[in-house]
């Protein structure tokens, strides 16, 4: 009888210490860094744990500390899936059990304030800011061979580089933005982005409109099924837009405006409820339907992309009578952009760029020597052993490696800029006999030997 008592009595003493242990670890969190959704759990990240809050049940139910042996600062980091993604670099930590670092890739810093998302389980990114510059490619994660890979895209429709973009994933496609980019005529300074752009991964092109409203990155934005809440802090409105429909609902003087849009966390939408708090550390959740919140507070209703311009129709005498004109001004176009598209590499390794020469470092002199010396015999391939060659200190293959990979990187980003191209002019490659032997093409649609 005595036994019948204890075990019971014994157990919940055991379930009391394990839930005051996971309050008092609660009490001691700081903001949070980032938000999301797993399913129907709304996943609070702090700097060392997670926080998981039932969005169905309307409570937490537990809460994780962050195993990292190696003390990586994961306040860089930012996470999808089981995956940290380092927000500056390629840097890639892998959460199972305990962090720890999968990728072969290096920080190179190229990518801050760039687009982290998730298409078909696979990690994206797509812009970001690095050395005066911004990047106007996409990339993704290769869990295969552990290394980021540029993700290639047909059509004449090239993305703005932007940075700080405000991104919706719907279905299969991406919703990028806003954002900003470098003014190139005072590289320290940015400019703020007005337009939209879209990719999608079907047909693997991107269209780019301009939004009949601006969305910076002063706003704060929550996604949703058919297009996203806009936040506004400077004239304190919200609008709900729908992409899908190509629709704006404007709302104004909600009182929960501000709630929402100073939440301590990123606001998360699900089952037609957002989630906010404001809440120092973010642990008092509160919630409200989007029909409530909506109510009757929207003042006005207008497309979310302007209309495209309509053609204007020629007669068949206007086209005769400029038809000369046309057939000139398109050989004159085709040769400027033939020269806009190509470097011209001298024997003397030398190499202009519509008809003015380009400075080279004494790295890339020697490096475009091996490729001229190759193309006489037709090929225009290098391998990874004849690059380390030029570097002559007596360094340990690590390093030489690191630092050939940061010339050629500079190398191609100066040749990119330059072309005004997502693609590398010099291409890297692995063998498909041993991968782990490199070998480096240069891309002809790009370079002319005179």
């Amino acid at each position: 009888m005595i036994a019948i008592v204890i075990i019971p009595t014994f157990f919940y003493l055991i379930r009391g210490m394990t839930i005051l242990f996971t309050i008092l670890s609660l009490i001691q969190l700081s903001k949070p860094i980032q938000s999301y959704q797993n399913n129907d759990t709304l996943v609070l990240r702090y700097v060392d744990k997670e926080v998981y809050f039932s969005m169905t049940d309307k409570q937490i139910v537990g809460s994780k500390i962050f195993v990292n042996p190696e003390n990586f600062e994961l306040s860089e980091f930012y996470k999808i899936q089981n995956l940290f993604i380092h927000t500056s670099g390629g840097i890639v930590l892998e959460d199972k059990g305990q962090i720890r670092r999968i990728d072969n890739s290096y920080d190179h810093r190229l990518q801050l304030s760039s687009t982290i998302f998730l298409h078909n389980d696979t990690v994206f990114r797509f812009g970001g800011y690095g050395f005066f510059s911004n990047r106007n490619f996409m990339i993704f994660y290769d869990k295969g061979i552990n290394e980021w890979e540029t993700y290639d895209y047909t059509g004449e429709v090239h993305p703005k580089g932007v940075q700080g973009a405000k991104t919706v994933k719907l279905k299969d496609k991406l919703i990028s933005i806003g954002g900003s980019f470098i003014n190139p005529n005072r590289r320290v300074e940015s400019i703020l982005y007005g337009g939209v752009q879209e990719f999608s991964f079907i047909d693997k092109d991107w269209k780019i409109s301009e939004s009949a409203k601006t969305y910076n990155s002063n706003g704060k934005i929550i996604e949703l099924d058919s297009g996203f809440i806009y936040f506004s802090y400077e004239n304190h409105n919200t609008q709900v837009v729908n992409v899908l429909d190509n629709k704006v609902l404007v709302i104004q003087g909600n009182p929960l405006h501000r709630k929402i849009s100073g939440s301590i966390f990123d606001p998360q939408v699900f089952r037609d409820t957002i989630f906010y708090s404001i809440d120092e550390n973010g642990l008092e959740i509160q919630f409200v339907s989007l029909n409530d919140f909506i109510g009757e507070y929207n003042i006005e209703t207008h497309p979310f992309l302007k209309s495209k311009p309509s053609k204007i129709d020629l007669t068949h005498s206007v086209l005769f009578d400029f038809g000369t004109i046309l057939i000139v001004f398109s050989l004159i176009w085709g040769l400027f952009t033939f020269l806009s598209r190509r470097l011209f590499v001298s024997k003397d390794v030398r190499i202009y760029f519509m008809f003015r020469e380009m400075e080279l470092s004494q790295f890339e002199k020697n490096f475009f020597k091996i490729f001229i010396s190759k193309s006489k015999s037709g090929v225009v391939r290098v391998e990874n052993s004849e690059v380390l060659k030029l570097f002559t200190d007596d360094l340990d293959l690590g390093t030489l490696t690191r630092r050939k990979n940061e010339y050629i990187n500079l190398l191609n980003e100066k040749l990119k800029f330059v072309l005004k191209t997502p693609k590398n002019p010099i291409v890297s490659e692995k063998s498909s006999s041993d991968r782990r032997n490199i070998y480096y093409e240069m891309n002809l649609d790009f370079f002319y030997f005179f």
